[in-house]
């Protein structure tokens, strides 16, 4: 049996990084500080991943009829940095909501200010987003359902349901970075646990593929799905 050396270079470091978050009370010093550089760099690729899967799903759109996007969770504000460089300013009007006061901050530097484009609002996943009844073409999320505690995973799922167009879609981007271990120690939801709850709020025609990301080499879970 081959040990960890004998392993390429990326998936060495993958494995000794996780193999060192796996043990409680030993997650500081530089294998953090790697692990955090990795995780970087996965949610930036995931950020893309779903921001290209949503310039493929958004309708064909006007400056006088703009598309709609709501980020659920926007982090730092990759995706929709992303989003906006690929689409038209004028053709697409962006949304997000967050839990943090940092990542607003954080989003708002991303996007150059406060474009006229985009609105970022800071609340809950769950709360009663400030986002109209059936205004969106689009929900997308990044890495959203792995943070989420499992008693807002189910208000979460509907209030991205609540907000969508009848003809909507959901974008949704779920990397492996945390073990399974980790996910049932820290209490989030699993992929099905977030499957589950699309489709209890309602989705339909979730379709789930799997992707790669090109330097850690771990899983990316891209999921889509439809209002009934």
């Amino acid at each position: 049996m081959r040990g960890p050396l004998s392993l390429p270079l990326p998936r060495r470091l993958r494995q000794l990084v996780l193999a060192n978050f796996a043990c409680p009370g030993n997650r500081t010093g530089h294998l953090a500080r790697l692990a955090f550089r990795l995780a970087s760099h996965e949610q930036q690729h995931a950020s893309r991943l779903c921001a290209e899967a949503c310039i493929d799903l958004l309708p064909a759109a006007t400056p006088a009829s703009p598309a709609t996007c709501l980020e659920v969770g926007f982090g730092a504000g990759h995706a929709l940095a992303e989003l906006r460089r690929l689409r038209p300013v004028g053709e697409l009007r962006l949304l997000g909501v967050d839990a943090s006061s940092l990542a607003l901050k954080l989003a708002t530097a991303q996007l150059g200010g406060e474009p006229d484009n985009a609105k970022l609002f800071h609340c809950q996943a769950d709360d009663l987003l400030p986002v109209a009844t059936g205004s969106c073409n689009l929900v997308a999320q990044v890495n959203c359902f792995g943070v989420l505690p499992r008693a807002q995973l189910a208000g979460a799922c509907r209030e991205a349901y609540r907000v969508l167009r009848p003809d909507g879609r959901l974008v949704a981007v779920a990397d492996c970075w945390l073990t399974s271990r980790l996910v049932a120690e820290l209490g989030r939801p699993d992929l099905l646990d977030s499957l589950a709850a699309l489709e209890a709020a309602g989705f339909s025609k979730l379709k789930h593929s799997r992707r790669q990301c090109c330097l850690t080499g771990r899983p990316l879970h891209l999921v889509t799905a439809e209002v009934r």
